[in-house]
């Protein structure tokens, strides 16, 4: 894909010196992806990443954690149930009193969680949210890009810009489109074509994203 579309942050996951996937910034996130490397102008020390389902939240988290030798208190998910309220209350005020930051991701904002502890429920209803949005154009071609040549798929430019126009603006959409043409691919002996995507395409716009 035309490399002026997007920047990346690439970063050795294993910090070994080998290049590692890079995580693409476009507009649909880069506010995201600046807001965490100015860790140390976040209010009390802490920030909240929002994001819908694989829209890149723990590969962006991931990065910031890098980036600081280690030091930031990861709290992932901690929208979907079985959060340790009073742990990340305490984690919270270490981050307000100079320990390492916090930073924590959810799918939702955070008026929509279910915290019983009233002093961790205000104290998280006033964190500065970074939020990732849904993905614009150069993202959706790039992820489908990606998705079909992770899985070895030969796909031109011209059938990526015509499935891009026509998936939905979904994270789990994307993927989902590649994996599915990856199968249908196998299943019926067949390279990826339009021909060949028209029916998942439509599938895919006729559920709930």
């Amino acid at each position: 894909m035309a490399k002026a579309a997007f920047e990346q942050f690439g970063l050795p996951l294993d910090g070994g010196g080998t290049a590692a996937d890079d995580f693409i910034v476009t507009p649909a996130n880069a506010d995201a992806a600046a807001g965490l490397q100015t860790w140390d102008r976040w209010p009390d020390g802490a920030v909240l990443l929002v994001g819908p389902a694989q829209c890149g939240k723990t590969r962006l988290a991931q990065i910031a954690k890098i980036r600081r030798g280690g030091h930031l208190d990861l709290w992932e998910d901690v929208d979907r149930g079985g959060l340790n309220q009073a742990g990340l209350f305490h984690a919270l005020n270490r981050a307000r009193d100079g320990g390492d930051p916090v930073l924590m991701t959810a799918r939702t904002m955070p008026g929509r969680w279910a915290i019983s502890l009233p002093d961790l429920k205000s104290r998280v209803n006033a964190l500065p949210i970074l939020e990732i949005h849904a993905p614009d154009d150069a993202l959706v071609a790039e992820l489908l890009y990606r998705g079909f040549a992770q899985r070895g798929l030969d796909v031109g430019p011209d059938l990526i810009a015509h499935a891009s126009l026509r998936v939905p603006r979904a994270y789990r959409a994307i993927a989902a489109l590649a994996e599915r043409a990856d199968r249908a691919a196998l299943e019926q002996g067949r390279k990826i074509s339009v021909r060949l995507l028209a029916p998942i395409l439509d599938a895919l716009n006729d559920e709930s994203w």
